[in-house]
C-alpha cells in the first residue's frame, strides 16, 4: 500500500492477491484515516480517491468471504447477468423485487432508457386510467403513481415522465409497437462490444463501457437512483499477455458491497478472457468515495447489517421494494419522492 500524494492522506493505492485481505486492508485504512460522521446507518468512515487492486483473482479462494457463494451468485444473476428476466421493459409480478436500475439494464441491455419508457407505457395500459383525468388533481396523480409503482419502480416512472413530458408520453403510448421495434434496432450489449474490440485490436484504448447514467437520472431533483458502478474498461495489453480490467465506482461500500462489485468485474473479466482466449490479469476499482458503516464507535462490528439478507441489503442500497405490498404509496411520503412527484405533476399539467 503506497501513498500517491504526500499532501493528501486520502490518495491511496491498496493492493492484495486476496479479495478478503484487500477488503480488510481497506477497512483498516478507513478506520485509521477516514473522515468520521454519524449517519442513519450508524458510524460512517469515508475516504476519497482510493485505488483498490485485486492482483490475482484467478487463483483466489476468498471471493465469498462476506456473502456466501449462493448469495453472491444470486446477485450476479439477478442484478448483473444477461437473461430475459433482466430486460428493463419487463413489468414486475406480485412479490417480485423492483429496483430503479439494474446493472444489466445499463450494460447488457443498453438502450439509453427506452426500455424503461416501454415499461412505463405497458404499466399505463395495465392500470387503465385516462392520462388527462389523473392530471386534474395532485391526489389523483399520486394515486396513479402508486398503482403504476406495482409494476415499475417509482423512480423509473417519474424519470421517464420528466424525460418525455406529456406530449412525448401520449405519443409513445399510442405507438407502443413502434417503440418496441425502435428498441430492437438500437439496443446494444456493451460488454460484448468491448470484448469484440479487444479481440480485434489487443492494444485498443477504446474497450470501455459507457456510463451507467441515463438522461432520466439527471432530471430527478433531488437526484435519486444514480448507479454507483460506472465505466468498466478492459485495459490494453499485447494479445499474449493477461487481460486486466478497471472500473470507476462513485461510492464503494466495504460493508458487503465491495465483494459484490469485485465479483461483478470477475464475472465480466472471465467472460472476456474466455472470448479472447487470454489469461486473466488483475481487477482494479477506482473508488471516488470508499466508506464503512458500523454500529460501534470503534468500527469493529457492522451491527445489524451482518444479519441482512442479500435481497434486503440490495433494497436498502437502491431503494428497491417488493411489488404488491403497498410500498409505492409509503415512498411517496418521503421528502425526496414527494418533491419529485410535485415536479412531475407540475410539468405534465402546466408545461
Amino acid at each position: 500500500m503506497t501513498a500517491r500524494n504526500a499532501y493528501n492522506k486520502n490518495d491511496l493505492i491498496i493492493e492484495s492477491d486476496s479479495l478478503a485481505d484487500l477488503i480488510t486492508k481497506s477497512k483498516n485504512q478507513l478506520l485509521k484515516f477516514g473522515n468520521k460522521s454519524t449517519s442513519q446507518r450508524g458510524q460512517t468512515w469515508s475516504l476519497n480517491n482510493i485505488l483498490l487492486v485485486w492482483r490475482k483473482p484467478e487463483i483466489d479462494e476468498t471471493r465469498f468471504n462476506f456473502w456466501s457463494q449462493k448469495d453472491d451468485l444470486w446477485y450476479q444473476k439477478n442484478f448483473v447477468g444477461k437473461k430475459g428476466e433482466n430486460k428493463p421493459e419487463n413489468l414486475a409480478l406480485k412479490g417480485e423485487l423492483l429496483f430503479p436500475y439494474k446493472y444489466a439494464h445499463r450494460s447488457r441491455f443498453y438502450d439509453s432508457g427506452l426500455g424503461y419508457g416501454l415499461a412505463v407505457i405497458r404499466a399505463y395500459s395495465k392500470v387503465g386510467k385516462n392520462f388527462n383525468l389523473i392530471l386534474k388533481k395532485r391526489t389523483d396523480f399520486e394515486g396513479w403513481l402508486s398503482e403504476m409503482g406495482k409494476f415499475v419502480h417509482l423512480q423509473t416512472i417519474m424519470s421517464v415522465l420528466l424525460w418525455w413530458g406529456k406530449d412525448g408520453f401520449e405519443f409513445w403510448s399510442k405507438n407502443e409497437k413502434f417503440l418496441e421495434e425502435f428498441i430492437k434496432r438500437s439496443r446494444i450489449d456493451t460488454l460484448d462490444k468491448v470484448v469484440n474490440e479487444v479481440s480485434e485490436t489487443s492494444l485498443t484504448r477504446r474497450a470501455i463501457i459507457p456510463s451507467f447514467m441515463y438522461t432520466g437520472d439527471y432530471l430527478l431533483r433531488p437526484m435519486m437512483g444514480v448507479p454507483p458502478y460506472q465505466n468498466f474498461q478492459l485495459l490494453p495489453t499485447e494479445s499474449n499477455e493477461p487481460l486486466s480490467s478497471l472500473h470507476w465506482h462513485r461510492s464503494l461500500d466495504t460493508s458487503g458491497g465491495a465483494q459484490l462489485d469485485f465479483n461483478h468485474d470477475y464475472s465480466w473479466l472471465v467472460y472476456a478472457c474466455k472470448k479472447t482466449r487470454r489469461p486473466m490479469g488483475s481487477i482494479t476499482i477506482l473508488a471516488g468515495n470508499l466508506h464503512l458503516y458500523s454500529a460501534r464507535e470503534d468500527g469493529k462490528s457492522e451491527g445489524v447489517l451482518e444479519n441482512d439478507s442479500i435481497e434486503k441489503r440490495l433494497c436498502m442500497w437502491t431503494d428497491g421494494y417488493e411489488s404488491g405490498k403497498g410500498l409505492p404509496g409509503e415512498l411517496l411520503k418521503n421528502e425526496n419522492y414527494s418533491k419529485n412527484a410535485d415536479r412531475v405533476f407540475t410539468k405534465l399539467k402546466y408545461a
